[in-house]
């Protein structure tokens, strides 16, 4: 087992722990000084006169527009880091980065899928006020999934007996079929007329979907949390540390959220793109 040197000589510097802990807090505070992140939904007015008509549609539709920046720039963050991954293997040949940065790509076109339905740039059925909630819910928990396998896979990878694999097949092989579940399940829950009902306003629970990938993002901390505790690195550490904010991110979505676009639902759009 490293020792502590080591593990100190693999993290990251105290201001980036530190400044991950305070982003993660700080809308929570200002909320308590009274800043609200809500997008205000403003009601279609077919009486607006024609002159003011294109600037009212672009009011209604203030909270889906912040919706889908947020979730374009959190896809583009993982594309980023996925990158960042593989290029990383070609300098250190650790097949470990290419597996991880395939989680993480796997994890941002969930999240890119699940943008384009809620837009209607993929063909959906459901109305927008059940399929944005559940397919967030899906997305999630299919993210924590991803981030789990992808762990489980480093850790065998750093068996002696992983090397005689063919690490190479086993990167092309995982990228395919995550990106094709990924894919086909978004489509097919986009096409169904019916989804389950996923926001209980009033309730403590406010949305219970989202308790279960809280529970699997947990899960995927204390990995996390193991495997920099054997085999450190700043990486290993950074998936430490981006898993703080994902935990976050399900308590505000499960005791928080009672609607689209309000407060707590923009707070954790925001987060997601900080844990990539």
């Amino acid at each position: 087992m490293p020792s502590n040197t080591n593990k100190r000589n693999y993290s990251l510097p105290g201001s980036i722990k530190w400044g991950i802990i305070a982003i993660s807090c700080l809308p929570v505070f200002l909320n308590y000084l009274g800043l609200d992140f809500a997008s205000h939904i403003i009601p279609f007015n077919g009486d607006t006169p024609n002159n003011l008509m294109l600037e009212h549609r672009f009011e209604t539709f203030h909270g889906q527009f912040t919706h889908m920046l947020l979730e374009n720039i959190a896809f583009s963050v993982a594309i980023i880091v996925s990158i960042f991954c593989l290029v990383g293997f070609v300098i250190k040949k650790d097949p470990v980065l290419p597996l991880l940065g395939i989680s993480l790509l796997c994890a941002g076109l969930m999240d890119g899928f699940h943008g384009l339905a809620a837009t209607r740039l993929i063909s959906a059925t459901a109305d927008n006020k059940d399929l944005i909630p559940f397919t967030w819910a899906l997305c999630r928990f299919f993210n924590s999934l991803i981030c789990i396998f992808g762990i489980l896979v480093a850790f065998a990878s750093q068996r002696q007996t992983f090397h005689k694999v063919r690490s190479n097949y086993l990167i092309l092989f995982s990228g395919i079929f995550t990106i094709s579940i990924s894919y086909f399940t978004i489509h097919y829950f986009a096409s169904s007329a019916e989804l389950p009902r996923t926001q209980f306003p009033g309730s403590f629970i406010s949305r219970p979907w989202d308790i279960i990938p809280l529970i699997a993002f947990l899960a995927c901390s204390a990995l996390y949390f193991n495997y920099y505790k054997y085999y450190p690195s700043a990486f290993a550490h950074a998936l430490f540390l981006g898993s703080l904010p994902n935990i976050i991110i399900q308590i505000h979505m499960s005791f928080g959220s009672t609607a689209l676009f309000d407060n707590h639902f923009n707070i954790a759009h925001t987060l997601k793109v900080l844990a990539y």
